[in-house]
Protein backbone atom coordinates (compact mmCIF):
# COMPACT_ATOMS: atom_id res chain seq x y z
CA UNK A 1 0.00 0.00 0.00
CA UNK A 2 1.19 3.68 -0.51
CA UNK A 3 0.70 6.45 2.27
CA UNK A 4 -2.57 7.15 0.41
CA UNK A 5 -4.73 4.15 0.16
CA UNK A 6 -6.79 4.90 3.40
CA UNK A 7 -9.63 2.65 1.85
CA UNK A 8 -11.50 0.36 2.96
CA UNK A 9 -10.06 1.06 6.70
CA UNK A 10 -8.22 -2.40 6.42
CA UNK A 11 -6.10 -0.78 4.00
CA UNK A 12 -4.12 1.14 6.67
CA UNK A 13 -3.47 -1.93 8.29
CA UNK A 14 -1.32 -2.97 5.37
CA UNK A 15 2.58 -2.41 5.19
CA UNK A 16 3.23 0.56 3.51
CA UNK A 17 5.60 0.36 0.32
CA UNK A 18 6.10 4.15 -0.76
CA UNK A 19 4.22 7.03 -1.95
CA UNK A 20 3.39 8.58 -5.01
CA UNK A 21 7.30 9.23 -5.97
CA UNK A 22 8.91 6.78 -4.52
CA UNK A 23 9.23 3.07 -3.63
CA UNK A 24 11.32 1.33 -1.28
CA UNK A 25 11.97 -2.06 -3.33
CA UNK A 26 13.29 -3.91 0.02
CA UNK A 27 10.25 -3.52 1.84
CA UNK A 28 8.46 -5.07 -2.17
CA UNK A 29 10.87 -7.62 -2.18
CA UNK A 30 10.33 -8.47 1.16
CA UNK A 31 6.66 -8.89 1.21
CA UNK A 32 7.54 -11.35 -1.82
CA UNK A 33 4.03 -10.32 -3.94
CA UNK A 34 2.66 -12.53 -6.58
CA UNK A 35 1.03 -9.51 -8.39
CA UNK A 36 2.12 -5.53 -8.48
CA UNK A 37 -1.15 -3.57 -9.32
CA UNK A 38 -0.70 -0.09 -9.86
CA UNK A 39 -1.72 3.87 -11.29
CA UNK A 40 -0.23 3.57 -14.86
CA UNK A 41 1.47 6.86 -14.54
CA UNK A 42 3.53 5.74 -11.38
CA UNK A 43 4.17 2.37 -12.60
CA UNK A 44 5.31 3.72 -15.72
CA UNK A 45 8.08 5.72 -13.38
CA UNK A 46 9.22 2.48 -11.95
CA UNK A 47 9.03 -0.26 -14.40
CA UNK A 48 12.19 -0.48 -15.23
CA UNK A 49 13.57 -1.70 -11.88
CA UNK A 50 10.22 -3.28 -10.86
CA UNK A 51 11.29 -5.59 -14.59
CA UNK A 52 14.76 -5.67 -13.04
CA UNK A 53 13.54 -7.59 -9.76
CA UNK A 54 11.80 -9.84 -11.45
CA UNK A 55 8.40 -7.98 -10.24
CA UNK A 56 4.81 -8.65 -12.72
CA UNK A 57 3.06 -5.93 -12.88
CA UNK A 58 -0.20 -4.88 -14.17
CA UNK A 59 -0.91 -1.21 -14.52
CA UNK A 60 -4.24 0.34 -14.74
CA UNK A 61 -5.26 4.01 -15.81
CA UNK A 62 -9.30 4.40 -15.73
CA UNK A 63 -9.91 7.95 -16.97
CA UNK A 64 -14.15 7.65 -16.29
CA UNK A 65 -17.14 5.60 -14.98
CA UNK A 66 -16.78 2.61 -17.52
CA UNK A 67 -12.94 2.78 -17.59
CA UNK A 68 -13.43 1.71 -14.22
CA UNK A 69 -15.49 -0.87 -13.96
CA UNK A 70 -13.37 -2.42 -17.41
CA UNK A 71 -10.47 -1.94 -14.72
CA UNK A 72 -12.42 -3.98 -12.37
CA UNK A 73 -12.81 -6.87 -14.31
CA UNK A 74 -9.19 -7.26 -15.31
CA UNK A 75 -8.42 -6.76 -12.18
CA UNK A 76 -11.25 -10.00 -11.19
CA UNK A 77 -9.11 -11.92 -14.00
CA UNK A 78 -5.68 -11.31 -12.63
CA UNK A 79 -6.65 -12.06 -9.09
CA UNK A 80 -8.89 -14.62 -9.68
CA UNK A 81 -11.58 -13.02 -8.48
CA UNK A 82 -14.13 -12.70 -11.36
CA UNK A 83 -17.36 -13.35 -9.21
CA UNK A 84 -16.47 -10.76 -6.58
CA UNK A 85 -15.42 -8.14 -9.76
CA UNK A 86 -18.69 -8.88 -11.34
CA UNK A 87 -20.55 -7.86 -8.28
CA UNK A 88 -18.59 -4.73 -8.23
CA UNK A 89 -19.40 -4.10 -11.76
CA UNK A 90 -23.23 -4.81 -11.21
CA UNK A 91 -23.55 -2.66 -8.16
CA UNK A 92 -21.88 0.23 -10.08
CA UNK A 93 -24.28 0.08 -13.21
CA UNK A 94 -27.12 -0.39 -10.85
CA UNK A 95 -25.99 3.06 -9.07
CA UNK A 96 -25.73 4.36 -12.69
CA UNK A 97 -28.84 3.27 -13.70
CA UNK A 98 -30.54 4.71 -10.75
CA UNK A 99 -29.41 8.70 -11.59
CA UNK A 100 -30.12 8.10 -14.93
CA UNK A 101 -33.57 7.34 -14.79
CA UNK A 102 -33.82 9.82 -12.19
CA UNK A 103 -32.43 13.10 -13.87
CA UNK A 104 -33.30 11.73 -17.32
CA UNK A 105 -35.58 13.88 -19.24
CA UNK A 106 -33.93 17.06 -18.04
CA UNK A 107 -33.57 19.83 -20.07
CA UNK A 108 -30.74 21.89 -21.25
CA UNK A 109 -32.00 24.90 -18.89
CA UNK A 110 -32.82 22.50 -15.82
CA UNK A 111 -29.21 21.25 -16.17
CA UNK A 112 -27.42 23.27 -13.44
CA UNK A 113 -24.41 25.24 -14.03
CA UNK A 114 -21.54 23.87 -11.62
CA UNK A 115 -18.28 25.44 -11.27
CA UNK A 116 -16.40 22.64 -9.33
CA UNK A 117 -13.15 24.05 -7.00
CA UNK A 118 -10.78 21.79 -6.58
CA UNK A 119 -8.13 24.46 -4.96
CA UNK A 120 -8.09 28.02 -3.97
CA UNK A 121 -5.11 29.51 -4.42
CA UNK A 122 -4.41 29.58 -7.45
CA UNK A 123 -8.11 29.04 -8.26
CA UNK A 124 -8.33 25.42 -10.11
CA UNK A 125 -10.95 23.66 -11.39
CA UNK A 126 -11.61 20.66 -13.95
CA UNK A 127 -11.87 20.56 -17.82
CA UNK A 128 -13.23 18.51 -20.24
CA UNK A 129 -11.29 14.65 -20.26
CA UNK A 130 -11.76 14.69 -16.39
CA UNK A 131 -13.73 12.12 -14.24
CA UNK A 132 -15.48 15.29 -12.41
CA UNK A 133 -16.44 16.44 -15.61
CA UNK A 134 -18.59 13.27 -16.46
CA UNK A 135 -19.87 12.95 -13.39
CA UNK A 136 -21.14 16.54 -13.51
CA UNK A 137 -23.16 15.38 -16.66
CA UNK A 138 -24.36 12.19 -15.34
CA UNK A 139 -25.34 14.17 -12.97
CA UNK A 140 -27.73 16.10 -14.46
CA UNK A 141 -25.56 19.33 -14.34
CA UNK A 142 -23.23 21.52 -16.91
CA UNK A 143 -19.16 22.09 -16.04
CA UNK A 144 -18.61 25.75 -16.08
CA UNK A 145 -15.50 25.03 -17.50
CA UNK A 146 -15.96 22.58 -19.90
CA UNK A 147 -14.46 24.70 -22.62
CA UNK A 148 -11.11 24.51 -20.22
CA UNK A 149 -7.71 23.35 -22.09
CA UNK A 150 -7.26 20.43 -20.02
CA UNK A 151 -8.76 18.08 -17.66
CA UNK A 152 -6.98 19.80 -14.79
CA UNK A 153 -6.65 23.18 -14.68
CA UNK A 154 -5.91 26.95 -13.11
CA UNK A 155 -8.97 29.22 -13.72
CA UNK A 156 -9.88 32.80 -13.97
CA UNK A 157 -12.14 34.09 -10.92
CA UNK A 158 -13.43 36.75 -13.14
CA UNK A 159 -15.45 34.46 -15.25
CA UNK A 160 -16.60 31.85 -12.63
CA UNK A 161 -18.49 35.14 -11.92
CA UNK A 162 -19.15 36.36 -15.07
CA UNK A 163 -20.43 32.44 -15.87
CA UNK A 164 -22.89 32.51 -12.51
CA UNK A 165 -22.70 29.03 -11.42
CA UNK A 166 -25.75 27.43 -9.82
CA UNK A 167 -23.78 25.42 -7.68
CA UNK A 168 -20.63 25.73 -6.32
CA UNK A 169 -18.78 22.13 -5.32
CA UNK A 170 -15.65 22.47 -3.20
CA UNK A 171 -12.97 19.44 -2.87
CA UNK A 172 -12.37 21.26 0.52
CA UNK A 173 -14.54 22.25 3.66
CA UNK A 174 -13.91 25.99 3.56
CA UNK A 175 -17.36 27.19 2.37
CA UNK A 176 -17.69 30.59 4.75
CA UNK A 177 -14.19 31.59 2.61
CA UNK A 178 -15.88 31.49 -0.48
CA UNK A 179 -18.99 32.97 0.39
CA UNK A 180 -17.69 35.90 1.97
CA UNK A 181 -15.58 36.47 -1.17
CA UNK A 182 -16.01 40.10 -2.20
CA UNK A 183 -16.01 39.76 -5.74
CA UNK A 184 -18.21 36.44 -6.00
CA UNK A 185 -21.02 37.77 -4.20
CA UNK A 186 -23.31 38.27 -7.33
CA UNK A 187 -22.85 34.70 -7.97
CA UNK A 188 -26.05 32.93 -7.88
CA UNK A 189 -24.85 29.46 -6.01
CA UNK A 190 -23.42 32.08 -2.99
CA UNK A 191 -26.50 34.08 -3.03
CA UNK A 192 -28.83 30.88 -2.70
CA UNK A 193 -26.08 29.03 -0.53
CA UNK A 194 -25.35 26.34 -2.78
CA UNK A 195 -21.86 26.32 -1.99
CA UNK A 196 -21.15 22.15 -1.05
CA UNK A 197 -17.90 20.83 0.45
CA UNK A 198 -17.79 17.34 -0.83
CA UNK A 199 -16.11 14.26 0.80
CA UNK A 200 -12.93 14.76 -2.24
CA UNK A 201 -11.91 10.96 -1.92
CA UNK A 202 -14.92 9.43 -3.50
CA UNK A 203 -14.87 12.07 -6.45
CA UNK A 204 -10.94 12.79 -7.21
CA UNK A 205 -9.87 8.81 -7.11
CA UNK A 206 -10.94 6.62 -10.10
CA UNK A 207 -12.41 3.62 -8.14
CA UNK A 208 -15.79 1.93 -7.50
CA UNK A 209 -17.08 4.97 -5.07
CA UNK A 210 -17.18 6.86 -8.14
CA UNK A 211 -21.06 5.46 -8.45
CA UNK A 212 -21.03 6.60 -4.68
CA UNK A 213 -20.22 9.96 -5.65
CA UNK A 214 -22.35 10.38 -8.72
CA UNK A 215 -25.54 9.36 -6.81
CA UNK A 216 -24.07 12.19 -3.76
CA UNK A 217 -24.18 14.83 -6.58
CA UNK A 218 -27.18 13.84 -8.31
CA UNK A 219 -28.65 14.67 -5.08
CA UNK A 220 -26.86 18.01 -4.84
CA UNK A 221 -27.87 18.84 -8.04
CA UNK A 222 -31.51 17.77 -8.34
CA UNK A 223 -33.29 16.63 -4.78
CA UNK A 224 -36.55 17.02 -5.65
CA UNK A 225 -35.89 14.05 -7.80
CA UNK A 226 -34.94 11.73 -5.35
Amino acid sequence: MSDYSNYPPEAQEKPIIGDALHLNFEQILILEPDLIIGDAQLVRTHIQKLDELGLPVLAIDPANVHEVMDAMLLLGEATGAQEEAQEVVAEMKDKVRFVQDAVGGLSEEDRLLVFVEIWDEPLMTCGPGSFMQELIELAGGRNLAADAPGAWVEYSSELVVERDPDVILLTWPYEEEVMNRTAWQTIKAVKQGRVVAIDSEPFVRTTPRLADALVELAKILHPERF
